[in-house]
């Protein structure tokens, strides 16, 4: 089940840059944050309610460590990532966001036990290729070009989801994680959208902020979550990906440039993320107290 999970997020997170890419035409980021957060925060009350867990209305379900993880996971990961669509390329620096796998992986190095944990570092190292592929659009990749404020934000983006695949192994439910960080995310953008924005009543981009609140963050985030509980962040984490991938098909259809280079790239990260499930079959111990370790 927790690689369905992982698939269902994927399958969200793609759809997120080209909504992104419709919304930032005509809004500002912040505004794009604000209703996104809040489409998220009461989207996640909503599958409470229908999960019956109302404890996600008592402050005591709630506990530092987890608001942490919460915020740094979602709320800077998101918060990061549309300031990097904002200030460059969606294609590039989407790309870039989602070579998080890549730093779950070389954390994996030191946490991992297990005869796996060679060949699982090595599909991740593999999609991280297949992914530098896909950021050369011209023919000449040139590492240079990717020092710019957007690239450098899209960075900062993937090393604080890359710490929230991590930590989110520890927290008992998603919600506890999720609930507070979007409620954070979407104070804080109100905030920016006050001090530094511009609001517009505009309904198209209205919605498709709603949109990704609702799909690619409380229900992306949440089957995330759910899929990095226990053994999941050192087994599932490579899947991330796919993301790359398909999001990547979705902007070259929208008409988006590419190359040859781009669709090798896809091929590499396609064969990383299907190893990458054959592997995950395999049942994993987790031994108490390590919840990167494994026992094979």
């Amino acid at each position: 089940m927790r690689t369905v999970a992982a698939l269902l997020a994927v399958l969200f997170w793609s759809s997120n840059a080209l909504a992104a890419k419709f919304a930032l035409v005509d809004i500002d980021v912040f505004q794009i944050l604000f209703f996104q957060f809040s489409a998220a925060f009461f989207a996640l009350l909503g599958v409470s309610v229908l999960q019956k867990e109302h404890r996600v209305f008592s402050l005591s379900f709630y506990k530092v460590s987890t608001i942490i993880i919460g915020t740094m996971g979602v709320a800077a990961t998101i918060f990061l990532q549309y300031l990097a669509f904002s200030y460059g390329s969606i294609l590039e620096n989407n790309l870039i966001a989602y070579s998080w796998p890549l730093f779950v992986s070389l954390g994996a190095v030191f946490f991992l036990r297990g005869k796996n944990t060679t060949i699982r570092v090595f599909l991740a190292l593999m999609g991280f290729v297949g992914t530098l592929l896909l950021l050369d659009k011209t023919g000449g990749f040139d590492a240079g070009n990717m020092l710019n404020l957007g690239a450098l934000f899209a960075f900062a983006s993937a090393i604080t989801m890359a710490v929230y695949s991590i930590k989110a192994s520890t927290l008992a439910s998603p919600q506890t994680a999720l609930i507070p960080a979007t409620f954070i995310g979407a104070v804080f953008s109100l905030v920016c959208l006050f001090f530094a924005g511009e609001f517009s009543w505009t309904l198209q981009p209205i919605l498709i902020s709603i949109y990704i609140g609702i799909g690619p963050m409380a229900l992306g985030y949440y089957f995330w979550t759910y899929a990095m509980s226990g053994d999941g962040a050192s087994r599932l984490a490579p899947l991330g990906y796919a993301t790359p991938l398909l999001s990547t098909i979705v902007l070259l259809l929208s008409g988006e440039a590419y190359t040859e280079r781009t669709l090798l790239g896809m091929l590499i990260v396609l064969l990383s993320t299907t190893m990458t499930l054959m592997i995950s079959r395999k049942k994993i111990e987790v031994r108490p107290g390590c919840a990167m370790c494994t026992n094979e």
